[in-house]
């Protein structure tokens, strides 16, 4: 971390926003699976947007503030000081290969800035996913609470019990349970009330739509079709309005 020559004002007037912080509410859900076990698990956590409607205020009575830059693969974060004290840190972006590669950069550089904000401000906004996520365990699914839970992704239907294990299943049986994910997946694209909301919902399904690319490519293909019309239509409206 670096540092002004000085931060003892800034160190003060942190100490009074802390007090005033509240705990952002984890208005997000993922399931993660094991690579290792193939077990799942669930955690929840709070959204930038949430963090930073908790902590504006309070950064603000005490003359804080904050800013968050990308600096070539880096997030860079400052905590600044009505007295021009400051503190700044630096996180990598990591964002894996993918055929969207600018929505998957977007969702790099929010997931770098959440954790390098939390992390400069003291702030818990997540439970302890117990080391899974360094483990290289993947997030299988991601929930939205409150108004956006009905855009939530579901995972492909797929037959339980020990006769049913991926690799038995026939194709018909493959096929149907694609054919009817997508559908449902459209219909879920098509009932969000925004492009934000829309890219999130495509963001969110990730590991889904790279399985349903793998397996059924025409289906996927339809399914990218259908979300670039329908982000082409919202933003016509905003456009529009």
């Amino acid at each position: 971390m670096n540092r002004s020559e000085a931060i003892n004002e800034l160190a003060a007037a942190l100490s009074k926003a802390q007090g005033a912080f509240e705990n952002p509410k984890k208005n997000r859900e993922v399931r993660v699976t094991s690579k290792r076990t193939g077990a799942t698990y669930k955690f929840s956590y709070a959204t930038f947007d949430e963090i930073v409607d908790c902590i504006r205020k309070p950064l603000a009575d005490n003359g804080l503030s904050f800013t968050q830059g990308v600096n070539g693969a880096v997030i860079t974060t400052m905590l600044l000081h009505a007295s021009g004290q400051w503190l700044s840190t630096e996180l990598p972006i990591k964002a894996g290969e993918a055929d969207n590669a600018a929505q998957a950069m977007g969702s790099a550089i929010t997931y770098a800035k959440r954790y390098a904000l939390t992390a400069m401000l003291g702030i818990a906004s997540e439970e302890d996913d117990d080391g899974n996520a360094a483990d290289g365990n993947v997030i299988d699914q991601s929930r939205y609470s409150d108004t956006q839970k009905r855009a939530a992704s579901k995972p492909p239907a797929t037959p339980t019990g020990a006769s049913h294990k991926p690799g038995n299943l026939d194709q018909s049986t493959r096929n149907g349970a694609a054919e009817q994910w997508a559908e449902q997946f459209a219909g879920k694209m098509k009932a969000c009330r925004s492009i934000e909301e829309r890219r999130a919902l495509w963001d969110a399904s990730a590991k889904y739509l790279d399985r349903l690319e793998t397996g059924s490519p025409d289906l996927h293909a339809r399914l990218l079709d259908t979300y670039g019309e329908l982000q082409d239509a919202g933003r016509s409206v905003v456009e529009a309005a």
